[in-house]
């Protein structure tokens, strides 16, 4: 994102330590969106106009303080967040990361930080806004395909399948997702109607990349779908 576009919130109730942020981020581009010193002035402004990134100090006025703020601008709006505080106990620091922040800045800072860490929570967002961008192009490309997919993980567990299988299988997520395959994948010899036990698991475990022809898959209601020949894929992570 163009630094010109970065729009910056300043939450902090100390009137001198605002007002030289809001200078120091200025001065190197980045425009301030406001400075508020309460997470309810502050969750006010954000539902008017969202900004790139939210600086946060901890103990501010108001009955909400820093953290529980952050809470629920992650929750709502999904802005980073970047702490800033002279608080550094393992308890806060506890409590903080459970918001996933993007920085936690130790008060006093120096200009250099505090700018370090804004490019840097910026980059980190964009990208991660791209990835999900692409992993859902991904998903709604393999929910198209009229062939059915099925991932397991190495327990042979379900971890994601498309449109085709669920519909084939007559199957919900909650039937699906995080089961054993052999408990919801079952198989038969369309050849000589021999219930196979286990083909896939077995063959994922023996790293085989192909199972045996003349498949049939039994469905819920207890019909029978032919698909023929099968195919094992091992995906790297």
């Amino acid at each position: 994102m163009d630094i010109l576009k970065s729009k910056i919130l300043i939450v902090e109730d100390s009137f001198i330590v605002a007002l030289h942020l809001k200078t120091t981020l200025e001065s190197e581009g980045y425009q301030v969106l406001d400075t508020c010193p309460s997470g309810e002035d502050a969750l006010e402004v954000i539902s008017k106009e969202k900004p790139s990134l939210v600086l946060m100090d901890i103990m501010i006025k108001g009955d909400l303080d820093g953290i529980e703020t952050a809470a629920i601008i992650k929750e709502k709006y999904g802005i980073p967040i970047i702490y800033i505080s002279a608080l550094s106990d393992k308890a806060t620091i506890k409590r903080a990361k459970l918001t996933q922040p993007y920085g936690f800045l130790i008060k006093p800072f120096e200009d250099r930080a505090v700018f370090t860490t804004v490019e840097m929570a910026i980059h980190k967002h964009e990208m991660e806004l791209k990835l999900k961008q692409s992993e859902q192009r991904f998903t709604a490309a393999v929910h198209s395909i009229n062939d059915a997919i099925i991932v397991i993980d190495s327990n042979c567990c379900i971890t994601f399948y498309n449109a085709s299988a669920s519909s084939m299988m007559q199957l919900n997520e909650e039937e699906i997702i995080g089961k054993p395959i052999a408990d919801v994948l079952h198989l038969k010899d369309a050849t000589t109607n021999e219930v196979l036990e286990n083909p896939i698991q077995c063959s994922a475990a023996l790293h085989v990349s192909s199972l045996p022809n003349n498949l049939s898959l039994i469905s819920k209601d207890g019909s029978e779908i032919y698909i023929g020949e099968s195919s094992l894929s091992v995906l790297s992570t």
